[in-house]
């Protein structure tokens, strides 16, 4: 057995390492990831109390706290990462998803319009700004950052349905059918959007709009593969419809 002395250098930069912010760090991720909330959030407060001005730790920490259903302190250390950088768009993120899962849409569009501001190209942000947007009464708000993602990354469906839901808020139904007609085509695969097309046409409240025989068409083939509530509830509008 090799013995070292308490004083040994090589020893000490061991255990400097071992206690070092990276250390905690990197066991809290870990935690993370197998589901070990208190753990992970051990862990990086550990991490904060060797390494009180490094943001991403903060942010970490809140991250983990969110997940263990403690809004409040999730809230402090995210405020905190963007006191000590105020470009930290996570942080700004984080803030926001929390506000708006807590009924403050003013305050978290106010977040993700900041996160926006350091990072136009931060397609998750302006998602949800546009989400909380359309669903606090500012639809015709939402569609210009639908629009923006749509063109930026044509791979995300959820920002599509978003803009034909707006569409809606605002009765502009023959744009929505036209948008979603054009949707079922682009992702045969989504189910949603012919969902979302077959309600359409078989309650818009415009005449013109309204289709009973084409709402069954659009639908049959997706009652054919899922029998959800919500699938058989669009079948029974069409029927009514016709």
């Amino acid at each position: 057995t090799l013995a070292v002395k308490p004083d040994d250098p090589l020893m000490q930069r061991v255990g400097a390492l071992l206690n070092s912010a990276l250390a905690y760090e990197v066991s809290g991720a870990d935690a993370l990831d197998r589901g070990d909330l208190k753990g992970a959030a051990d862990s990086f407060r550990k991490g904060v109390q060797v390494a009180p001005k490094e943001p991403a730790l903060h942010h970490k920490l809140g991250t983990a706290l969110a997940l263990m259903n403690d809004g409040r302190g999730a809230v402090e250390q995210f405020a905190q990462a963007i006191a000590l950088d105020p470009t930290f768009t996570k942080a700004y993120y984080s803030l926001g998803v929390i506000e708006s899962d807590q009924g403050k849409p003013a305050q978290a569009i106010q977040h993700f319009t900041s996160a926006l501001k350091a990072e136009p190209g931060y397609i998750e942000a302006r998602l949800q700004l546009a989400h909380v947007l359309r669903r606090s009464g500012q639809p015709d708000a939402a569609l210009p950052h639908y629009a923006e993602i749509v063109k930026a990354d044509a791979r995300v469906p959820e920002a599509r349905f978003g803009y034909a839901a707006a569409l809606v808020r605002l009765r502009r139904y023959a744009d929505a059918r036209d948008y979603l007609t054009e949707a079922t085509r682009v992702y045969p695969n989504e189910l949603v959007f012919a969902n979302a097309l077959a309600r359409i046409l078989a309650a818009a409240p415009d005449d013109t709009v309204r289709d009973g025989r084409r709402a069954v068409s659009v639908i049959q083939p997706v009652v054919a593969l899922v029998r959800s509530s919500d699938i058989l509830e669009t079948m029974g509008m069409a029927q009514a419809e016709l």
